[in-house]
């Protein structure tokens, strides 16, 4: 089953049966609600009952053959995979019952075990231990299952949840993908990582570094299966752990027909972010968060910043395929009336978004430097710019226009806006072909170079969800309950993110005057002192950090970072060890730890270290080049030698980025986007003659 990263448990493929059945699991009255909210799930509809991904493998299979399909058929297509039907010698049967089965409940409640944490579908799957007559069609069999099922449950309830399916890693284990040379013909490239973002992050609990940590560490099962009311066999006191999988794919419930589902997205996307119009500059002149705007002459220049927040996301937001994603900012100035005057990211008649809007999400390039644009992530080699809102930060967004003559301004509008799939991608699933007279392409694994178009037909709409959304008008603040010193924090965490230290530092000194019992503002001042290698003014900034929280645990991580600056290394690896006590899985606070023992020549410690870090992501780049680091600090030439391939092998390709320059030239606007620090324009809105 190469190149599946999957195995079995014994020799022989699985039957049909073997893992198919779902809707006996809801018939035989035990779990019917689970069944019901896994019908509308993205799961069920994760192989070739999935049009945008049927479309993808079918031009995958087309130029690659099946191997380089297998890699994602362990996590997309379990029951064609394990059946045998994915082999290197057979054509695909894309309406085969086994191809449009999904994930279903024994694709995920038959795995036994997983090989490591890399991802990739990396597990052990065996035929699942069932009671007798699980799988009888006859009356009387069913009823003697059912009876022993209900008599005696603690059986299958062992069997069906190990402890495995309850570890965060279970969820890694397709939620974590690498693209190796077997598939893009090219080098090992790191793909979607919903894991390691979450596992790194203040929401996992394993870090006291996040900006914002919450009150209970909060795990994918909190988020994607909270408790609902059910009968359920199997429930606790009338609840279940919810099957839906809610997160943000709406594209594929409204094209299947489930609108509770559509409706149950939406609603975790609508609780993600926050929008905030923080500052308007005008005419050199900045009016802050609660500051009363004046009246905009035709002439004035104006600079807006709005500020985006990742509220309740553990991982990056958007998450998922974000080569496919489409979130973006729209934001408008209108009269007094309420009548848009400029505007930055509306739709056009087609339902494309406006191209200079603010987008998050990812543009990457092949080797000929055309977009990424056809889930052709096997031709990716180069990424013109991600942008993503990681957990507890906020981004900035930067507008500038020059007030037209007419109607006065008094409405400023953003809104935040998120799209499963992009315009493009959804127009080529359903109208994409080749365009007449183009090469043959099937010997070009490396690249594609025919020309593609979309034919005619029509397109079926997807929903266009508006995450968050807030007007500033010129005579009175925005309405936000958010407390001002939290919008201070988020303005500055943004200008921090994107580079602007001294912006950042004027955000974070008022957080510290906003909030003088709070150690935040103080912390976060010494983190960007930290960042201009200030250690003076961070040292007294964590002084004062002390003072407001004592032994808060935050201020002795990066109090442990001066130490270690002024050369103090025992000093600063007694604070590391004080925070590593309560937060052992940390992977930068580990590397903190072994970079101290490595600068006092404790090389064996250092490597130990290395090690724990290694242990929690194998392929932890910085894992990596500290251990390569160490070895040769040792003399240890042979294991040197191999901890240098393994790091050459996972570190990016520094020559790539170069391959994006003609697509930046063509694409201006994606070129703005890839800026660190950049202003958005506006355009003047058109009305209807």
């Amino acid at each position: 089953m190469a190149a599946s990263q999957a195995v079995l448990a014994h020799e022989k493929y699985l039957s049909d049966d073997d893992l198919g059945r779902s809707e006996s699991c809801g018939q035989q009255g035990c779990h019917p609600d689970i069944v019901a909210q896994w019908e509308a799930s993205a799961h069920r509809f994760s192989s070739f009952n999935n049009p945008y991904y049927r479309k993808s493998i079918e031009a995958l299979i087309e130029r690659g053959g099946n191997e380089p399909a297998r890699w994602c058929a362990s996590c997309h297509d379990p029951l064609v995979l394990f059946t045998g039907r994915f082999t290197d010698d057979q054509l695909l049967d894309f309406e085969h019952p086994t191809s449009t089965a999904g994930i279903t409940c024994l694709s995920c409640h038959a795995i036994e075990a997983l090989r490591d944490v890399k991802g990739n579908g990396r597990y052990v799957i065996s035929v699942p231990d069932e009671y007798p007559f699980a799988r009888s069609n006859d009356d009387t069999r069913q009823w003697v299952h059912n009876t022993l099922v209900r008599a005696k449950p603690g059986p299958h309830r062992e069997a069906m949840l190990k402890s495995v399916h309850q570890t965060m890693e279970f969820c890694g284990s397709c939620h974590k993908v690498g693209l190796p040379v077997e598939v893009n013909n090219y080098r090992w490239k790191r793909g979607q990582n919903e894991y390691d973002a979450w596992h790194n992050s203040g929401t996992s609990g394993n870090t006291v570094r996040s900006f914002y940590l919450p009150k209970e560490p909060q795990t994918c099962i909190d988020c994607h299966m909270p408790y609902v009311v059910s009968d359920d066999q199997g429930g606790s006191d009338g609840f279940i752990r919810s099957h839906t999988f809610a997160a943000a794919n709406t594209a594929i419930p409204e094209l299947m027909d489930y609108p509770d589902q559509v409706e149950e997205v939406q609603k975790s996307l609508q609780s993600s972010a926050s929008v905030d119009i923080f500052a308007i500059t005008v005419d050199g002149r900045t009016y802050g968060p609660n500051d009363q705007i004046p009246l905009l002459k035709p002439g004035s220049e104006v600079m807006a910043t709005i500020v985006v927040r990742n509220r309740r996301v553990g991982h990056l937001l958007p998450g998922g395929t974000n080569d496919s994603n489409e979130m973006w900012l729209e934001f408008s100035v209108m009269d007094t009336s309420g009548i848009s005057i400029l505007i930055s990211g509306d739709l056009d008649p087609e339902g494309r978004v406006d191209s200079t809007a603010h987008f998050w999400g990812a543009v990457q390039v092949d080797r000929a430097s055309q977009a990424i644009n056809r889930r052709n992530a096997q031709d990716w080699v180069a990424t013109v710019y991600a942008n993503m809102i990681g957990p507890g930060t906020a981004h900035t967004v930067h507008y500038a226009f020059r007030v037209p003559p007419g109607s006065p301004i008094g409405i400023f509008s953003a809104q935040l806006y998120h799209r499963k799939f992009k315009w493009y991608f959804h127009n080529w699933t359903f109208r994409g072909r080749i365009a007449p007279e183009q090469p043959d392409s099937l010997a070009r694994k490396e690249v594609d170079l025919r020309k593609w178009e979309l034919g005619p037909g029509e397109t079926p709409t997807i929903p266009v969800t508006l995450m968050a959304s807030i007007q500033r008008s010129i005579d009175r603040p925005p309405d936000i309950t958010h407390p001002l010193w939290e919008r201070w924090n988020d303005y500055g965490i943004g200008l921090f993110i994107e580079g602007d230290t001294r912006g950042a530092l004027q955000a974070f000194s008022q957080v510290s005057r906003i909030a003088p019992e709070s150690p935040e503002g103080p912390i976060n001042l010494a983190r960007v002192y930290l960042d201009e290698g200030n250690l003076g003014e961070a040292e007294l900034q964590l002084e004062e950090a002390e003072k407001r929280r004592p032994g808060y645990l935050k201020t002795a991580y990066f109090r442990a970072e001066v130490l270690k600056g002024n050369g103090y290394y025992e000093e600063a690896l007694a604070e590391w060890m004080t925070v590593y006590k309560v937060y052992p899985n940390d992977r930068v606070l580990l590397l903190s730890i072994a970079r101290i023992h490595y600068l006092m020549e404790r090389y064996e410690s250092a490597l130990q270290w290395i090690d724990h870090v290694l242990a929690i992501d194998p392929e932890d780049l910085g894992g990596l080049y500290n251990r390569m680091l160490t070895l040769g600090a040792m003399g240890k030439s042979d294991e040197l030698s191999e901890a240098q391939r393994i790091y050459e092998f996972y570190k990016e390709d520094e020559t790539a980025l170069a391959v994006t320059g003609p697509y930046k030239q063509r694409h201006p606007s994606d070129n703005l986007e890839a800026q660190p620090i950049h202003q958005h324009t506006l355009k003047l809105v058109k009305r209807q003659p």
